[in-house]
């Protein structure tokens, strides 16, 4: 699969049937978002950037992270915008997120944005945990 170890994204599904305490350890994670974060895995493998920006439009917090980290792998121009926007998130957990994929992304302009992010933040846990990835 596309994804590392320290991706948000579950890296192997298997179906509950067959492993019922999967879904009892993915902390919260409902079926649809397991359908929905399969989808986006298929979606980035096809580099499909405008679905998954589309899926990003209704996502909960968990599926929008998924969906960050798969437009990390696509890395056009449509998934590097919208990494950047999400640096200046509201909710602190699609912030650091963003910065994840930012740092996955590992350009001149995302690095620049990172940099930035890191001068004019004022919350010091997010400004910690950006320098910690």
């Amino acid at each position: 699969m596309f994804h590392n170890s320290q991706s948000m994204c579950y890296t192997e599904l298997i179906p509950e049937e067959q492993n019922p305490i999967l879904f009892q350890e993915t902390g919260g994670s409902t079926m649809n978002d397991i359908k929905e974060e399969s989808k986006i895995r298929k979606l980035a493998v096809k580099r499909k950037s405008d679905a998954i920006l589309k899926i990003m439009k209704k996502a909960d917090t968990e599926v929008f992270v998924c969906c960050l980290d798969a437009l990390a792998d696509i890395s056009d121009e449509a998934a590097s915008n919208e990494i950047t926007r999400n640096l200046g998130n509201e909710n602190s957990t699609i912030k650091i997120a963003a910065c994840k994929a930012a740092l996955k992304v590992n350009t001149d302009y995302m690095i620049t944005h990172i940099r930035y992010l890191l001068s004019k933040e004022s919350d010091p846990d997010i400004k910690k945990q950006v320098q910690e990835l």
